[in-house]
C-alpha cells in the first residue's frame, strides 16, 4: 500500500532539512497546539487505561514522542515508536509494529497527497488497537513547498476528513478548535477513533476533560 509519491516524499525532506522552516518541530513550540499541558493531560488518560504502545504519525524530527520524554516519566515504560516519510531515520514503515494501544498524528494528515489520504487513514486504522488520536488543521498554512503549493495540500472541512475516518472506526468523538469568533473562523480538527472499550473509555475521558472553552461541532459515539 502506497503512503505517498517519491517525488513527494523528497519534498517533504527538503522541509525537514530547513531548519529555519520549523517544519515538523510545531508540538515542541510553547504556543502549539500540544504544549505540554495537553499532551500531559492525555498521557495521563492513556496510563489510567493501561494504553501502553504509543506510535506517532508523522512524527517529524522528534522520533516517536511529540515533546521530550524527560517531561513525561511514564513514557519510559512505553512501547514508543516513530513513523515519517520525511525523516529518513523514521521513514521505513517495515520497522513498525503490527498493533499499538494508541496511535497519534498532529497537524499531519494535511500535508499528506489527496490521492494517497485513505490508504494513510487505512494504514494508521490496521495499526490502531485501542484508540487515534488526530489534530488536523483545516486552513491553509503559512509554509509554501519549493513548487509553490501550499504546505498543507489537503485543505478540507472537519466533515470531509470525519467522513473519510469513521470507515475505519468503531464510534468517534470530535472535536473544532476555533481561532476566532469571526464568521466561518478557520480551525483544527480534533479526532478520536476507537477501536476497543478501553479505547471508548480513554476517547470519552479525554474528550470530557480538554481544556477547550471553545464550540463543539460533533459528538458521536455511535456509529
Amino acid at each position: 500500500m502506497d503512503l505517498f509519491s517519491v517525488e513527494y516524499q523528497e519534498e517533504l525532506r527538503k522541509l525537514h532539512k530547513d531548519e529555519s522552516a520549523h517544519f515538523g518541530n510545531s508540538a515542541r513550540m510553547p504556543g502549539g497546539i500540544f504544549a505540554p499541558p495537553l499532551f500531559k493531560l492525555i498521557l495521563g488518560v492513556l496510563d489510567t487505561h493501561n494504553l501502553s504502545s504509543f506510535l506517532d504519525f508523522g512524527c517529524g524530527k522528534s522520533g516517536g514522542v511529540p515533546l521530550p520524554r524527560d517531561q513525561f516519566p511514564s513514557l519510559k515504560d512505553r512501547q514508543v515508536h516513530g513513523f515519517d516519510p520525511g525523516v529518513a531515520e523514521y521513514a521505513d514503515s517495515s520497522k513498525l509494529g503490527s498493533k499499538y494501544s494508541v496511535v497519534f498524528s498532529n497537524d499531519v494528515l494535511e500535508h499528506i497527497e489527496e490521492r494517497y489520504i485513505d490508504n494513510n487513514i487505512e494504514f494508521i486504522a490496521n495499526r490502531t488497537e485501542d484508540l487515534f488520536i488526530a489534530f488536523i488543521d483545516t486552513y491553509p498554512a503559512l509554509k509554501k513547498l519549493s513548487n509553490g503549493l501550499n504546505a498543507h495540500v489537503i485543505i478540507a472541512q472537519p466533515e470531509w476528513w470525519i467522513t473519510r475516518m469513521i470507515r475505519h472506526f468503531d464510534c468517534f468523538l470530535s472535536h473544532v478548535v476555533r481561532y476566532n469568533e469571526t464568521p466561518n473562523p478557520p480551525g483544527k480538527l480534533l479526532f478520536l477513533g476507537v477501536k476497543s472499550r478501553a479505547g471508548k473509555n480513554a476517547a470519552s475521558e479525554i474528550f470530557a476533560r480538554l481544556p477547550f472553552h471553545l464550540r463543539i461541532s460533533a459528538s458521536d459515539m455511535e456509529k
